[in-house]
């Protein structure tokens, strides 16, 4: 059964659970994404701080209840933190993406 709101519905015995549809552009987004911040809005998920407009920040894709985005990191702070995640985007190219 398929819900135009929430995408497809599956009956998993007891519970029913529902997963977004994803449209095609949500779809071909990278799995990271290097670049400069386009504004000073976005706040860094390993230390909390604002990411400053210009300033370099890794992004990775998450999928969310409002469909695929990106979870911001200073660049800094993911190469102490998300190590392995940092080294596979530079491995794809993640600032071609951007």
């Amino acid at each position: 059964m398929t819900d135009s709101l929430y995408g497809e519905t599956k009956n998993t015995g007891s519970e029913t659970q529902t997963t977004p549809s994803l449209t095609a552009e949500e779809q071909e987004k990278p799995p990271y994404v290097i670049e400069g911040a386009r504004s000073s809005r976005a706040r860094c998920k390993t230390c909390r701080k604002k990411i400053a407009k210009g300033g370099l920040r890794l992004g990775v894709l998450v999928v969310g209840p409002f469909g695929p985005g990106y979870m911001w990191h200073h660049l800094n702070c993911a190469a102490g933190r998300l190590y392995e995640k940092l080294e596979e985007a530079y491995r794809l190219e993640a600032w071609r993406e951007a």
